[in-house]
């Protein structure tokens, strides 16, 4: 039995879903954060990407959330600048843990695939 989805353009109405709800969440916040570094509260979302539908999609996860944030939730809101050293500290920062985070679901998933093949045969 396979988890996770199938279909392709679940995937990516799973992947608009997430980004969406952490872009309302960091908006949110924004009145606390001030527009300093807004990245992180999509890290959930490309664990949940990553899990229930693949690399790829956790993949197109951190890429919408990257561009929402440098052009909706940083300081230099409206324009995709990134001209500020801390910005881009951030942001390499952010991509750096999403690819690491999306790695380990990989891993976390094909494991578990393989545990439920595996007990499926036997």
């Amino acid at each position: 039995m396979k988890h996770g989805l199938v279909n392709p353009w679940a995937k990516l109405l799973l992947v608009v879903n997430v980004v969406t709800v952490a872009a309302a969440i960091a908006i949110t916040l924004q009145t606390w954060t001030q527009g300093r570094s807004p990245y992180m509260v999509f890290v959930p979302g490309i664990i949940v990407a990553s899990i229930y539908a693949g690399t790829w999609p956790a993949l197109l996860t951190i890429g919408l959330s990257s561009a929402i944030s440098v052009l909706f939730l940083s300081r230099t809101s409206g324009r995709f600048d990134i001209t500020n050293p801390r910005d881009a500290i951030a942001l390499a920062i952010y991509l750096l843990v999403s690819l690491i985070v999306t790695w380990v679901c990989r891993s976390f998933r094909q494991a578990r695939l393989a545990a439920e093949a595996a007990r499926e045969t036997s």
